[in-house]
């Protein structure tokens, strides 16, 4: 059966920018990240989000067959992002198997013409895809980092396939930093607009490796 793969629309900080997704609510790893106090996930923003969204999520959940099995070349060709500039892997959940980052990958190689950009604390997960299918030239690959505060360090074999490590301070931390020029050297991102206020920095590869952003809510 053909595979109709639902893309999201956006306004605000990502308009102009679709996104490819499945939902946080039924990810098992994001799941058991929500139950650490310690973690980012404890506060998940797209957690919030599709609780009373049900339409939206109802709609992402229909991506599933990104997890279920291999797209054709047809099948992910078809996606509907040919008319955008830059795509987002993930915007409310993360990767849950290497099948679902395969058939990113086979989205991503069938869009040339498009820049993509990926959200991941799974890096194990794209690492394996790309041993299978190798990286393509059009996508950046970007670590969410697990804690608040705290840029993630990783192992060199992880570090050597990441793009960006994008880093979420809570408000107080954030301010505090920037005004003591402690996040120079990092790309200062205060939930701005990826494509008016950013240059969406995220999804090219010649920007800092290291993004801050300042915690929503």
């Amino acid at each position: 059966m053909f595979a109709q793969i639902h893309v999201t629309t956006h306004s605000g900080k990502l308009d102009g920018i679709p996104s490819i997704n499945t939902s946080v609510l039924d990810n098992p790893i994001c799941a058991r990240r929500a139950q650490d106090p310690e973690s980012v996930c404890a506060k998940c923003y797209a957690a919030r989000l599709l609780a009373y969204r049900t339409t939206t999520d109802d709609a992402i959940r229909k991506n599933n067959v990104l997890r279920d099995r291999l797209l054709t070349d047809a099948e992910a060709q078809a996606v509907p992002v040919h008319a955008a500039r830059f795509v987002r892997i993930e915007s409310f959940g993360d990767v849950a198997n290497v099948t679902q980052a395969r058939n990113y990958l086979r989205i991503i190689r069938t869009h040339p013409a498009q820049q993509f950009g990926a959200w991941t604390k799974n890096p194990g997960i794209w690492w394996a895809a790309f041993q299978a299918d190798g990286k393509p030239e059009n996508m950046t690959l970007v670590y969410s980092s697990p804690k608040l505060n705290t840029p993630a360090q990783l192992p060199a074999r992880l570090d050597a396939i990441v793009d960006h490590i994008f880093t979420v301070y809570d408000r107080k931390t954030y301010d505090r930093m920037q005004a003591a020029g402690e996040l120079r050297g990092a790309h200062a991102c205060a939930s701005i607009a990826c494509i008016a206020d950013c240059g969406c920095t995220c999804y090219r590869k010649d920007t800092p490796r290291y993004i801050a952003e300042r915690l929503r809510g």
